[in-house]
């Protein structure tokens, strides 16, 4: 599920800079040695051994998140009318290896990143490349590091059913986002009756997803990975009904009109759709 947020009180997004104007700004990144070094990182420094039975899994799901940050460039930039350049503050929250958004890179903008656990290459990179670049190593739910209404773009894609808050997430998320600005994230929907016969999306066991935590956390790692060293750390996978109820307590806006779709059965994320304020639906839908 991929939802995009508008906060209230806000403005639609201006429009995206003209060709030129991008060119003299990005020059100097080298994107393509970039993204090899980006793919490099994930090679060496995987968190489970080469013999692990989800290794192949994770390492080619961390592989094409370039692609998808590439896409999501395009697609905010040219459907939604974000402006990237010099003056945009992104933030991503569970940034992982940073493959959605190093792409952003190329328009110059001002990047920061937010993982529970050290990413030490985002330091090297931006030393190397030059790059606006910050990471900090923090607990989202305790609170974001940042004043309110700092970012013009925050986005978060397969977090949100790891935290220990999803309420404070949401609300963080939110509270440093601009008037105007975009939340941007996905997260697995849990859908009890389907899910009983399919692979969840972490581990790839059938019908995990919708057994009692204590059993999930069990099954895990001491049945299908066990002596694997895995450590179990999925929470609260929502349902589109107490998503939005935590959009509705954290945020005060509730579900609207879809944004866009993207049908990517591998993740198990079928079915997108977009919660925003209902009086900016026509400003997003025009800007669609």
């Amino acid at each position: 599920m991929l939802s995009l947020v508008i906060p209230e009180g806000g403005h639609p997004p201006s429009a995206a800079p003209t060709t030129s104007e991008v060119k003299d700004r990005t020059e100097h990144v080298d994107m393509e040695t970039l993204h090899a070094a980006y793919n490099r990182n994930i090679e060496e420094t995987m968190e489970i051994r080469p013999d692990h039975p989800r290794y192949e899994t994770w390492k080619e799901w961390r592989l094409s998140r370039w692609e998808h940050g590439e896409v999501l460039v395009e697609c905010l930039r040219d459907d939604f009318g974000l402006k990237l350049g010099e003056g945009t503050r992104i933030l991503e929250i569970g940034c992982d290896f940073g493959g959605d958004l190093l792409p952003f890179m190329k328009y110059g903008v001002e990047a920061h990143a937010i993982d529970l656990y050290p990413r030490p290459h985002f330091g090297r990179w931006s030393q190397d490349f030059s790059l606006n670049l910050t990471f900090r190593c923090e607990d989202v739910c305790r609170g974001i590091p940042y004043p309110m209404g700092y970012f013009d773009l925050v986005t978060s894609f397969d977090v949100l059913e790891h935290v220990s808050s999803q309420w404070t997430f949401v609300a963080e998320a939110m509270r440093v986002l601009k008037p105007g600005g975009m939340l941007v994230f996905s997260c697995p929907i849990l859908r009890p009756i389907r899910d009983l016969l399919r692979k969840d999306p972490h581990y790839g066991i059938r019908g995990l997803s919708v057994m009692p935590r204590n059993v999930q956390k069990f099954l895990v790692e001491k049945v299908f990975l066990r002596g694997c060293g895995t450590v179990y750390d999925v929470g609260h996978i929502p349902t589109r009904r107490s998503l939005a109820k935590v959009f509705e307590k954290a945020a005060g806006i509730t579900p609207a009109d879809h944004v866009f779709k993207d049908g990517s059965e591998e993740r198990q994320i079928s079915f997108f759709y977009g919660i925003k304020p209902e009086r900016f639906a026509p400003a997003v839908s025009q800007a669609g």
